[in-house]
């Protein structure tokens, strides 16, 4: 091939990713996880050693993602808060994942179907089928949700890596002197991928795959040097298996499904529903949503698992017992289930049965198995028979193009998210919950009851949850009395949460100051690093005249760290208090923050209501008028930020 040549299908294909995503630069955040992840964390706002330190330490959001966490900083040193910008980014990692996975393919098909057998093509046979296997991936609907979710776009950074990986180690197979510095590389690559997000801790079983169908190095090679080129990498899926754990443990975020009964047999029936999930949808990408809820139970009759789990052991077996014909097909599948290995519920964390960024990798082998199909099928062709197969092929990608381009309207906001997935899900009462505090968020508060009270009717697991939402509308409508019987319903259901505590302690400062500092206390107990606590119990000190426990828990909470609004308002009360002037107490001014930050002034002569200690709560604007998530340690948490949802 010519420069040229060469150079036109990657253009190709970085071009057309680039052109069926960019939509998603015109999206905003999302209420789902973006608030967390972006608005309400402080850490991404600078890179010193100590927001490096808390990257490199923090499981916030149920997440070990370091390398994620100095990206998003790098975007807000650029950016800001514009969503833009993290969607810039997010689209130029897509792209270069997409070129990527051009070359991946290439070196796999050249390796499936060597020069000697595509004809008088030669090396020029296997790039466009290999740009169809790049396109295929990079424009399939499925690949959406990652890339337009910002909080979600470690998959793809991650995946960056994980290419890098598969294609180090091909060169290391394929320059035996050079091997040792190849597979060097390649473990690097993939510790660097732990390091962003342990999407591809599986891959080590994917390389012995490549080993045995691709590479074909069982019984040609020994055994032992084989195996041992994986310890590397199987010990970098090791170390990253601790924080990922430990992710999931210390936040609480196994503790989300804690209602839900699931055995070993309903776990080996989700597995395998969900193996059946993203094949399907990878076949007809159709009524995708940002939630598939995971309900109570999994009721072992319910003929949509029966079938998935039975149609994926059939399809192992059949593919097992045609792999002398077809040992691709095997290989293929093989891989699938291995990079998918991790996301299928075996250790269950978050509300989501299935979600369409975890096939963004798991993927990967059908992506192949589409370019390897086509290689073929063109060399059996004739000149007007491979026409009509590129016209064909072409014709496809559109269709998915333009479907990855409609579903990238979905994540525009909020309202479109929500709506779409209640759509979909019209009966799910997770679903309900999670547009209920969207709702909230916005400062909806009469739908967001409305809708929390269709949640606990359909009777969903987190009914915790609900009630604390629940309460936090009430008590912006200025319904004292159902905001305190929610806040009380929250907390008996979830007594060591220690937001619910919090969360009550706030409906109790209207007008029980001393409840309200037992449940700030309690709430400390719980989580002894959460800041709006200490901040909560400052402001309560001080209406009660209470001067040296205001002034020790403003110091505490501005040292855990603030958002915005609070931050500014605990350092003028501290500043005051130091100065011998309680503000707050026997009708000194109390300023409490006003929208956009600025703020106001109470004293003798405004309501009662209005010279309550917690007034900055409920005078908020409303978009921000909402309690914090369910309490989490203080290890996963940035200072003064909180988190609810699923995993991204």
């Amino acid at each position: 091939m010519s420069p040229a040549g060469k150079l036109a299908p990657p253009l190709v294909v970085g071009a057309a990713t680039l052109a069926c995503f960019a939509p998603i630069l015109a999206n905003g955040f999302v209420s789902f996880d973006d608030r967390a992840v972006f608005l309400e964390n402080p850490q991404i706002r600078e890179i010193s050693w100590a927001s490096l330190g808390w990257m490199f330490s923090t499981v916030y959001v149920a997440i070990y993602q370091p390398l994620t966490w100095l990206l998003y900083a790098v975007d807000y040193a650029v950016w800001g808060l514009d969503p833009t910008g993290y969607h810039a980014t997010a689209l130029l990692l897509h792209g270069a994942n997409a070129v990527l996975m051009y070359l991946l393919a290439r070196a796999i098909l050249r390796r499936a179907e060597p020069t000697d057998r595509v004809g008088a093509a030669g090396a020029a046979a296997h790039a466009w089928p290999a740009a169809a296997a790049a396109l295929f991936f990079s424009l399939h609907p499925l690949r959406v949700e990652p890339v337009a979710w910002a909080s979600a776009r470690g998959q793809v950074q991650a995946s960056c890596f994980a290419f890098l990986t598969l294609l180090a180690y091909l060169r290391a197979q394929e320059e035996p002197a050079r091997r040792g510095r190849w597979l060097a590389a390649s473990a690097a690559a993939f510790a660097v991928c732990m390091l962003t997000k342990s999407l591809a801790i599986a891959l080590p079983g994917a390389l012995l795959v490549i080993d045995h169908f691709l590479l074909r190095r069982f019984g040609r090679e020994p055994l032992a040097r084989v195996l041992l080129e994986k310890v590397p990498f199987a010990a970098i899926a090791g170390l990253a298996l601790v924080p990922a754990f430990l992710a999931k443990e210390l936040t609480g975020s196994f503790a989300l499904t804690g209602e839900i009964e699931h055995g070993p047999v309903e776990r080996l029936l989700q597995a395998g529903y969900g193996l059946t999930f993203y094949l399907v949808k990878t076949l007809v990408p159709l009524a995708l949503s940002p939630l598939h809820p995971l309900e109570r139970q999994l009721a072992g009759r319910e003929p949509a698992f029966l079938a998935g789990a039975a149609a994926s052991v059939a399809l192992t077996l059949a593919l097992v017992t045609l792999r002398r014909r077809w040992p691709g097909l095997l290989g293929t599948w093989l891989a699938y289930a291995i990079l998918a290995a991790p996301v299928l519920g075996f250790a269950q964390s978050g509300p989501q049965l299935v979600a369409d960024r975890y096939s963004y990798l798991a993927c990967v082998p059908f992506a192949l198995l589409v370019g390897l199909g086509l290689l073929r099928r063109a060399r059996r062709s004739t000149p007007r028979g491979r026409r009509a197969l590129a016209a064909a092929a072409a014709l496809a990608l559109v269709l998915l193009g333009a479907l990855s381009a409609r579903q990238t309207r979905i994540w525009r906001d909020g309202d479109a998210l929500w709506a779409h997935a209640v759509a979909l899900h019209p009966e799910s009462g997770l679903v309900r919950l999670f547009h209920a505090n969207h709702l909230r968020e916005e400062g909806r508060f009469e739908e967001a009851v409305a809708s929390y009270d269709r949640a606990l009717a359909l009777g969903v697991h987190r009914a915790a949850e609900a009630h604390n939402g629940r309460a936090a509308s009430h008590q912006a409508l200025g319904h004292r009395d159902a905001a305190r019987a929610d806040a009380d319903l929250a907390v008996a259901l979830a007594p060591r949460n220690a937001g619910y505590h919090l969360n009550r302690g706030l409906v109790r400062a209207e007008g029980d100051l001393p409840g309200a500092l037992s449940d700030f206390s309690r709430a400390l107990r719980l989580d002894p690093g959460l800041a709006p606590a200490y901040y909560s119990r400052a402001v309560a000190y001080q209406a009660l005249g209470q001067r040296a426990g205001a002034v020790a828990d403003l110091e505490r909470a501005l040292s855990l760290g603030l958002p915005g609004s609070q931050a500014a308002d605990a350092r003028r009360r501290l500043a005051a208090l130091r100065k011998g002037r309680p503000r707050g107490a026997r009708g000194a001014p109390l300023r409490s923050p006003r929208p956009g930050g600025r703020s106001s002034t109470s004293g003798p002569g405004r309501s009662a209501a209005a010279s309550s200690p917690c007034a900055c709560w409920r005078r908020r604007r409303p978009r921000n008028a909402r309690f914090p998530g369910p309490g989490r340690s203080r290890r996963a948490r940035p200072p003064g930020g909180s988190a609810s949802g699923p995993s991204p």
